[in-house]
């Protein structure tokens, strides 16, 4: 991975926009799944950053860059200072801006990056507009750079992975081990578990060339050493940021994860009566999905489903395991109830959705 040092700020931060890939940034495999908060109740961000200053390291899929981020006592703004390579150079940029900060998210006028985790050593952080954008918050420099000086070569060699592969439309299994040179890999594909039963092929001694921020397999494609987790490591395509692999120690973390909850799986080839509530008001929706969930169809109704809709259309739409998109809005996964799947507007947190397959459930929230 290239590591540079860049202007740090969350405008910056996410320019990616509208492409999203479902890999979430916490030592929770669950609420990493569903991209959604699941840290301990216990865990404020305002009280973590409120007058200190961190170490902070920024992961994307083309480079990672060091800064150490200085918060006032209000919480009102922060200072941002850019590094290249180590703390011991000079600052390359140093820029202060107005911030809000919940006990959840830091926003500021380009974007939110939200808490998804407290560990041992750092706070992870996520952008709320694209997962593939993390950043950690690391107490002393010497924490910071020893992740940021991370090796990919040194976290495979002669090691065996649980790996979970996630795409544009579904999740893979795979065990995949390395010699101790990274000359080549073992590869099986399984179906549904890893026990034998389920074992779908299996390719042993297959080339591969491995670099301290990249693997590269026999057919050339390339996959980027994106980030370290407590539980997993992440390296996603270098030609296509929705193709990620969650490479984990443990088989029960991975098969945690691929069992978790999947939006795509939940939408495909269905039919929702969805309920929008910004807190002041309320309106009724129908949503039809395509099989390969590339549009929808949008209908809207005035007081109930028994009328006409007042308005009726078709639009494209991108969706991840845990996230949904049009062309101007997003949405992203709340909690997944026994009734409804509830989402919440990435732009505006008081806007939700709740997705009913009975269009009687809708109607009854709907009069609430």
């Amino acid at each position: 991975m290239q590591k540079k040092a860049k202007v740090f700020l969350l405008s910056l931060f996410l320019l990616s926009g509208f492409l999203f890939v479902g890999c979430g940034s916490g030592g929770s495999t669950t609420a990493d799944a569903n991209s959604t908060v699941d840290v301990n109740a216990t865990v404020d961000l305002r009280s973590e950053l409120k007058e200190s200053t961190f170490y902070a390291v920024q992961d994307d899929v083309q480079s990672k860059g060091l800064y150490k981020v200085s918060f006032d006592a209000n919480l009102t703004s922060w200072n941002i200072q850019a590094y290249d390579n180590n703390y011991a150079t000079p600052i390359q940029e140093s820029v202060t801006g107005d911030i809000n900060v919940t006990a959840d998210t830091i926003t500021d006028a380009g974007g939110s990056l939200q808490l998804v985790s407290k560990e041992a050593n750092y706070l992870s952080l996520v952008s709320t507009a694209n997962p593939l954008m993390k950043l950690k918050f690391f107490a002393t420099s010497a924490l910071a750079e020893a992740y940021y000086n991370l090796s990919l070569s040194d976290e495979l060699k002669a090691k065996e992975f649980f790996v979970v592969q996630n795409n544009a439309s579904n999740r893979s299994l795979y065990k995949i081990k390395f010699t101790d040179v990274l000359t080549q890999w073992d590869v099986t594909t399984y179906s549904t578990s890893y026990a034998d039963a389920d074992r779908l092929s299996s390719n042993y001694g297959t080339p591969i060339t491995v670099t301290d921020s990249n693997l590269t397999d026999s057919g050339g494609s390339v996959f980027r050493f994106q980030n370290k987790e407590v539980d997993y490591l992440t390296l996603v395509s270098a030609n296509s940021s929705t193709l990620a692999l969650k490479f984990y120690a443990s088989e029960a973390l991975a098969l945690e994860y691929f069992n978790s909850f999947d939006l795509r799986k939940e939408l495909r080839s269905q039919t929702f009566y969805a309920v929008s509530n910004n807190g002041t008001n309320k309106a009724l929706f129908k949503f039809v999905f395509t099989e390969d969930l590339s549009s929808w169809n949008i209908s809207i109704y005035t007081g109930d489903y028994l009328s006409a809709p007042t308005q009726s259309a078709d639009a494209q739409i991108a969706v991840t395991e845990n996230m949904l998109a049009d062309s101007s809005s997003s949405l992203k996964v709340a909690s997944k109830e026994s009734d409804y799947i509830n989402l919440v507007s990435i732009k505006e947190s008081s806007l939700t959705f709740r997705f009913y397959a009975s269009s009687e459930l809708a109607q009854t929230y709907f009069k609430e």
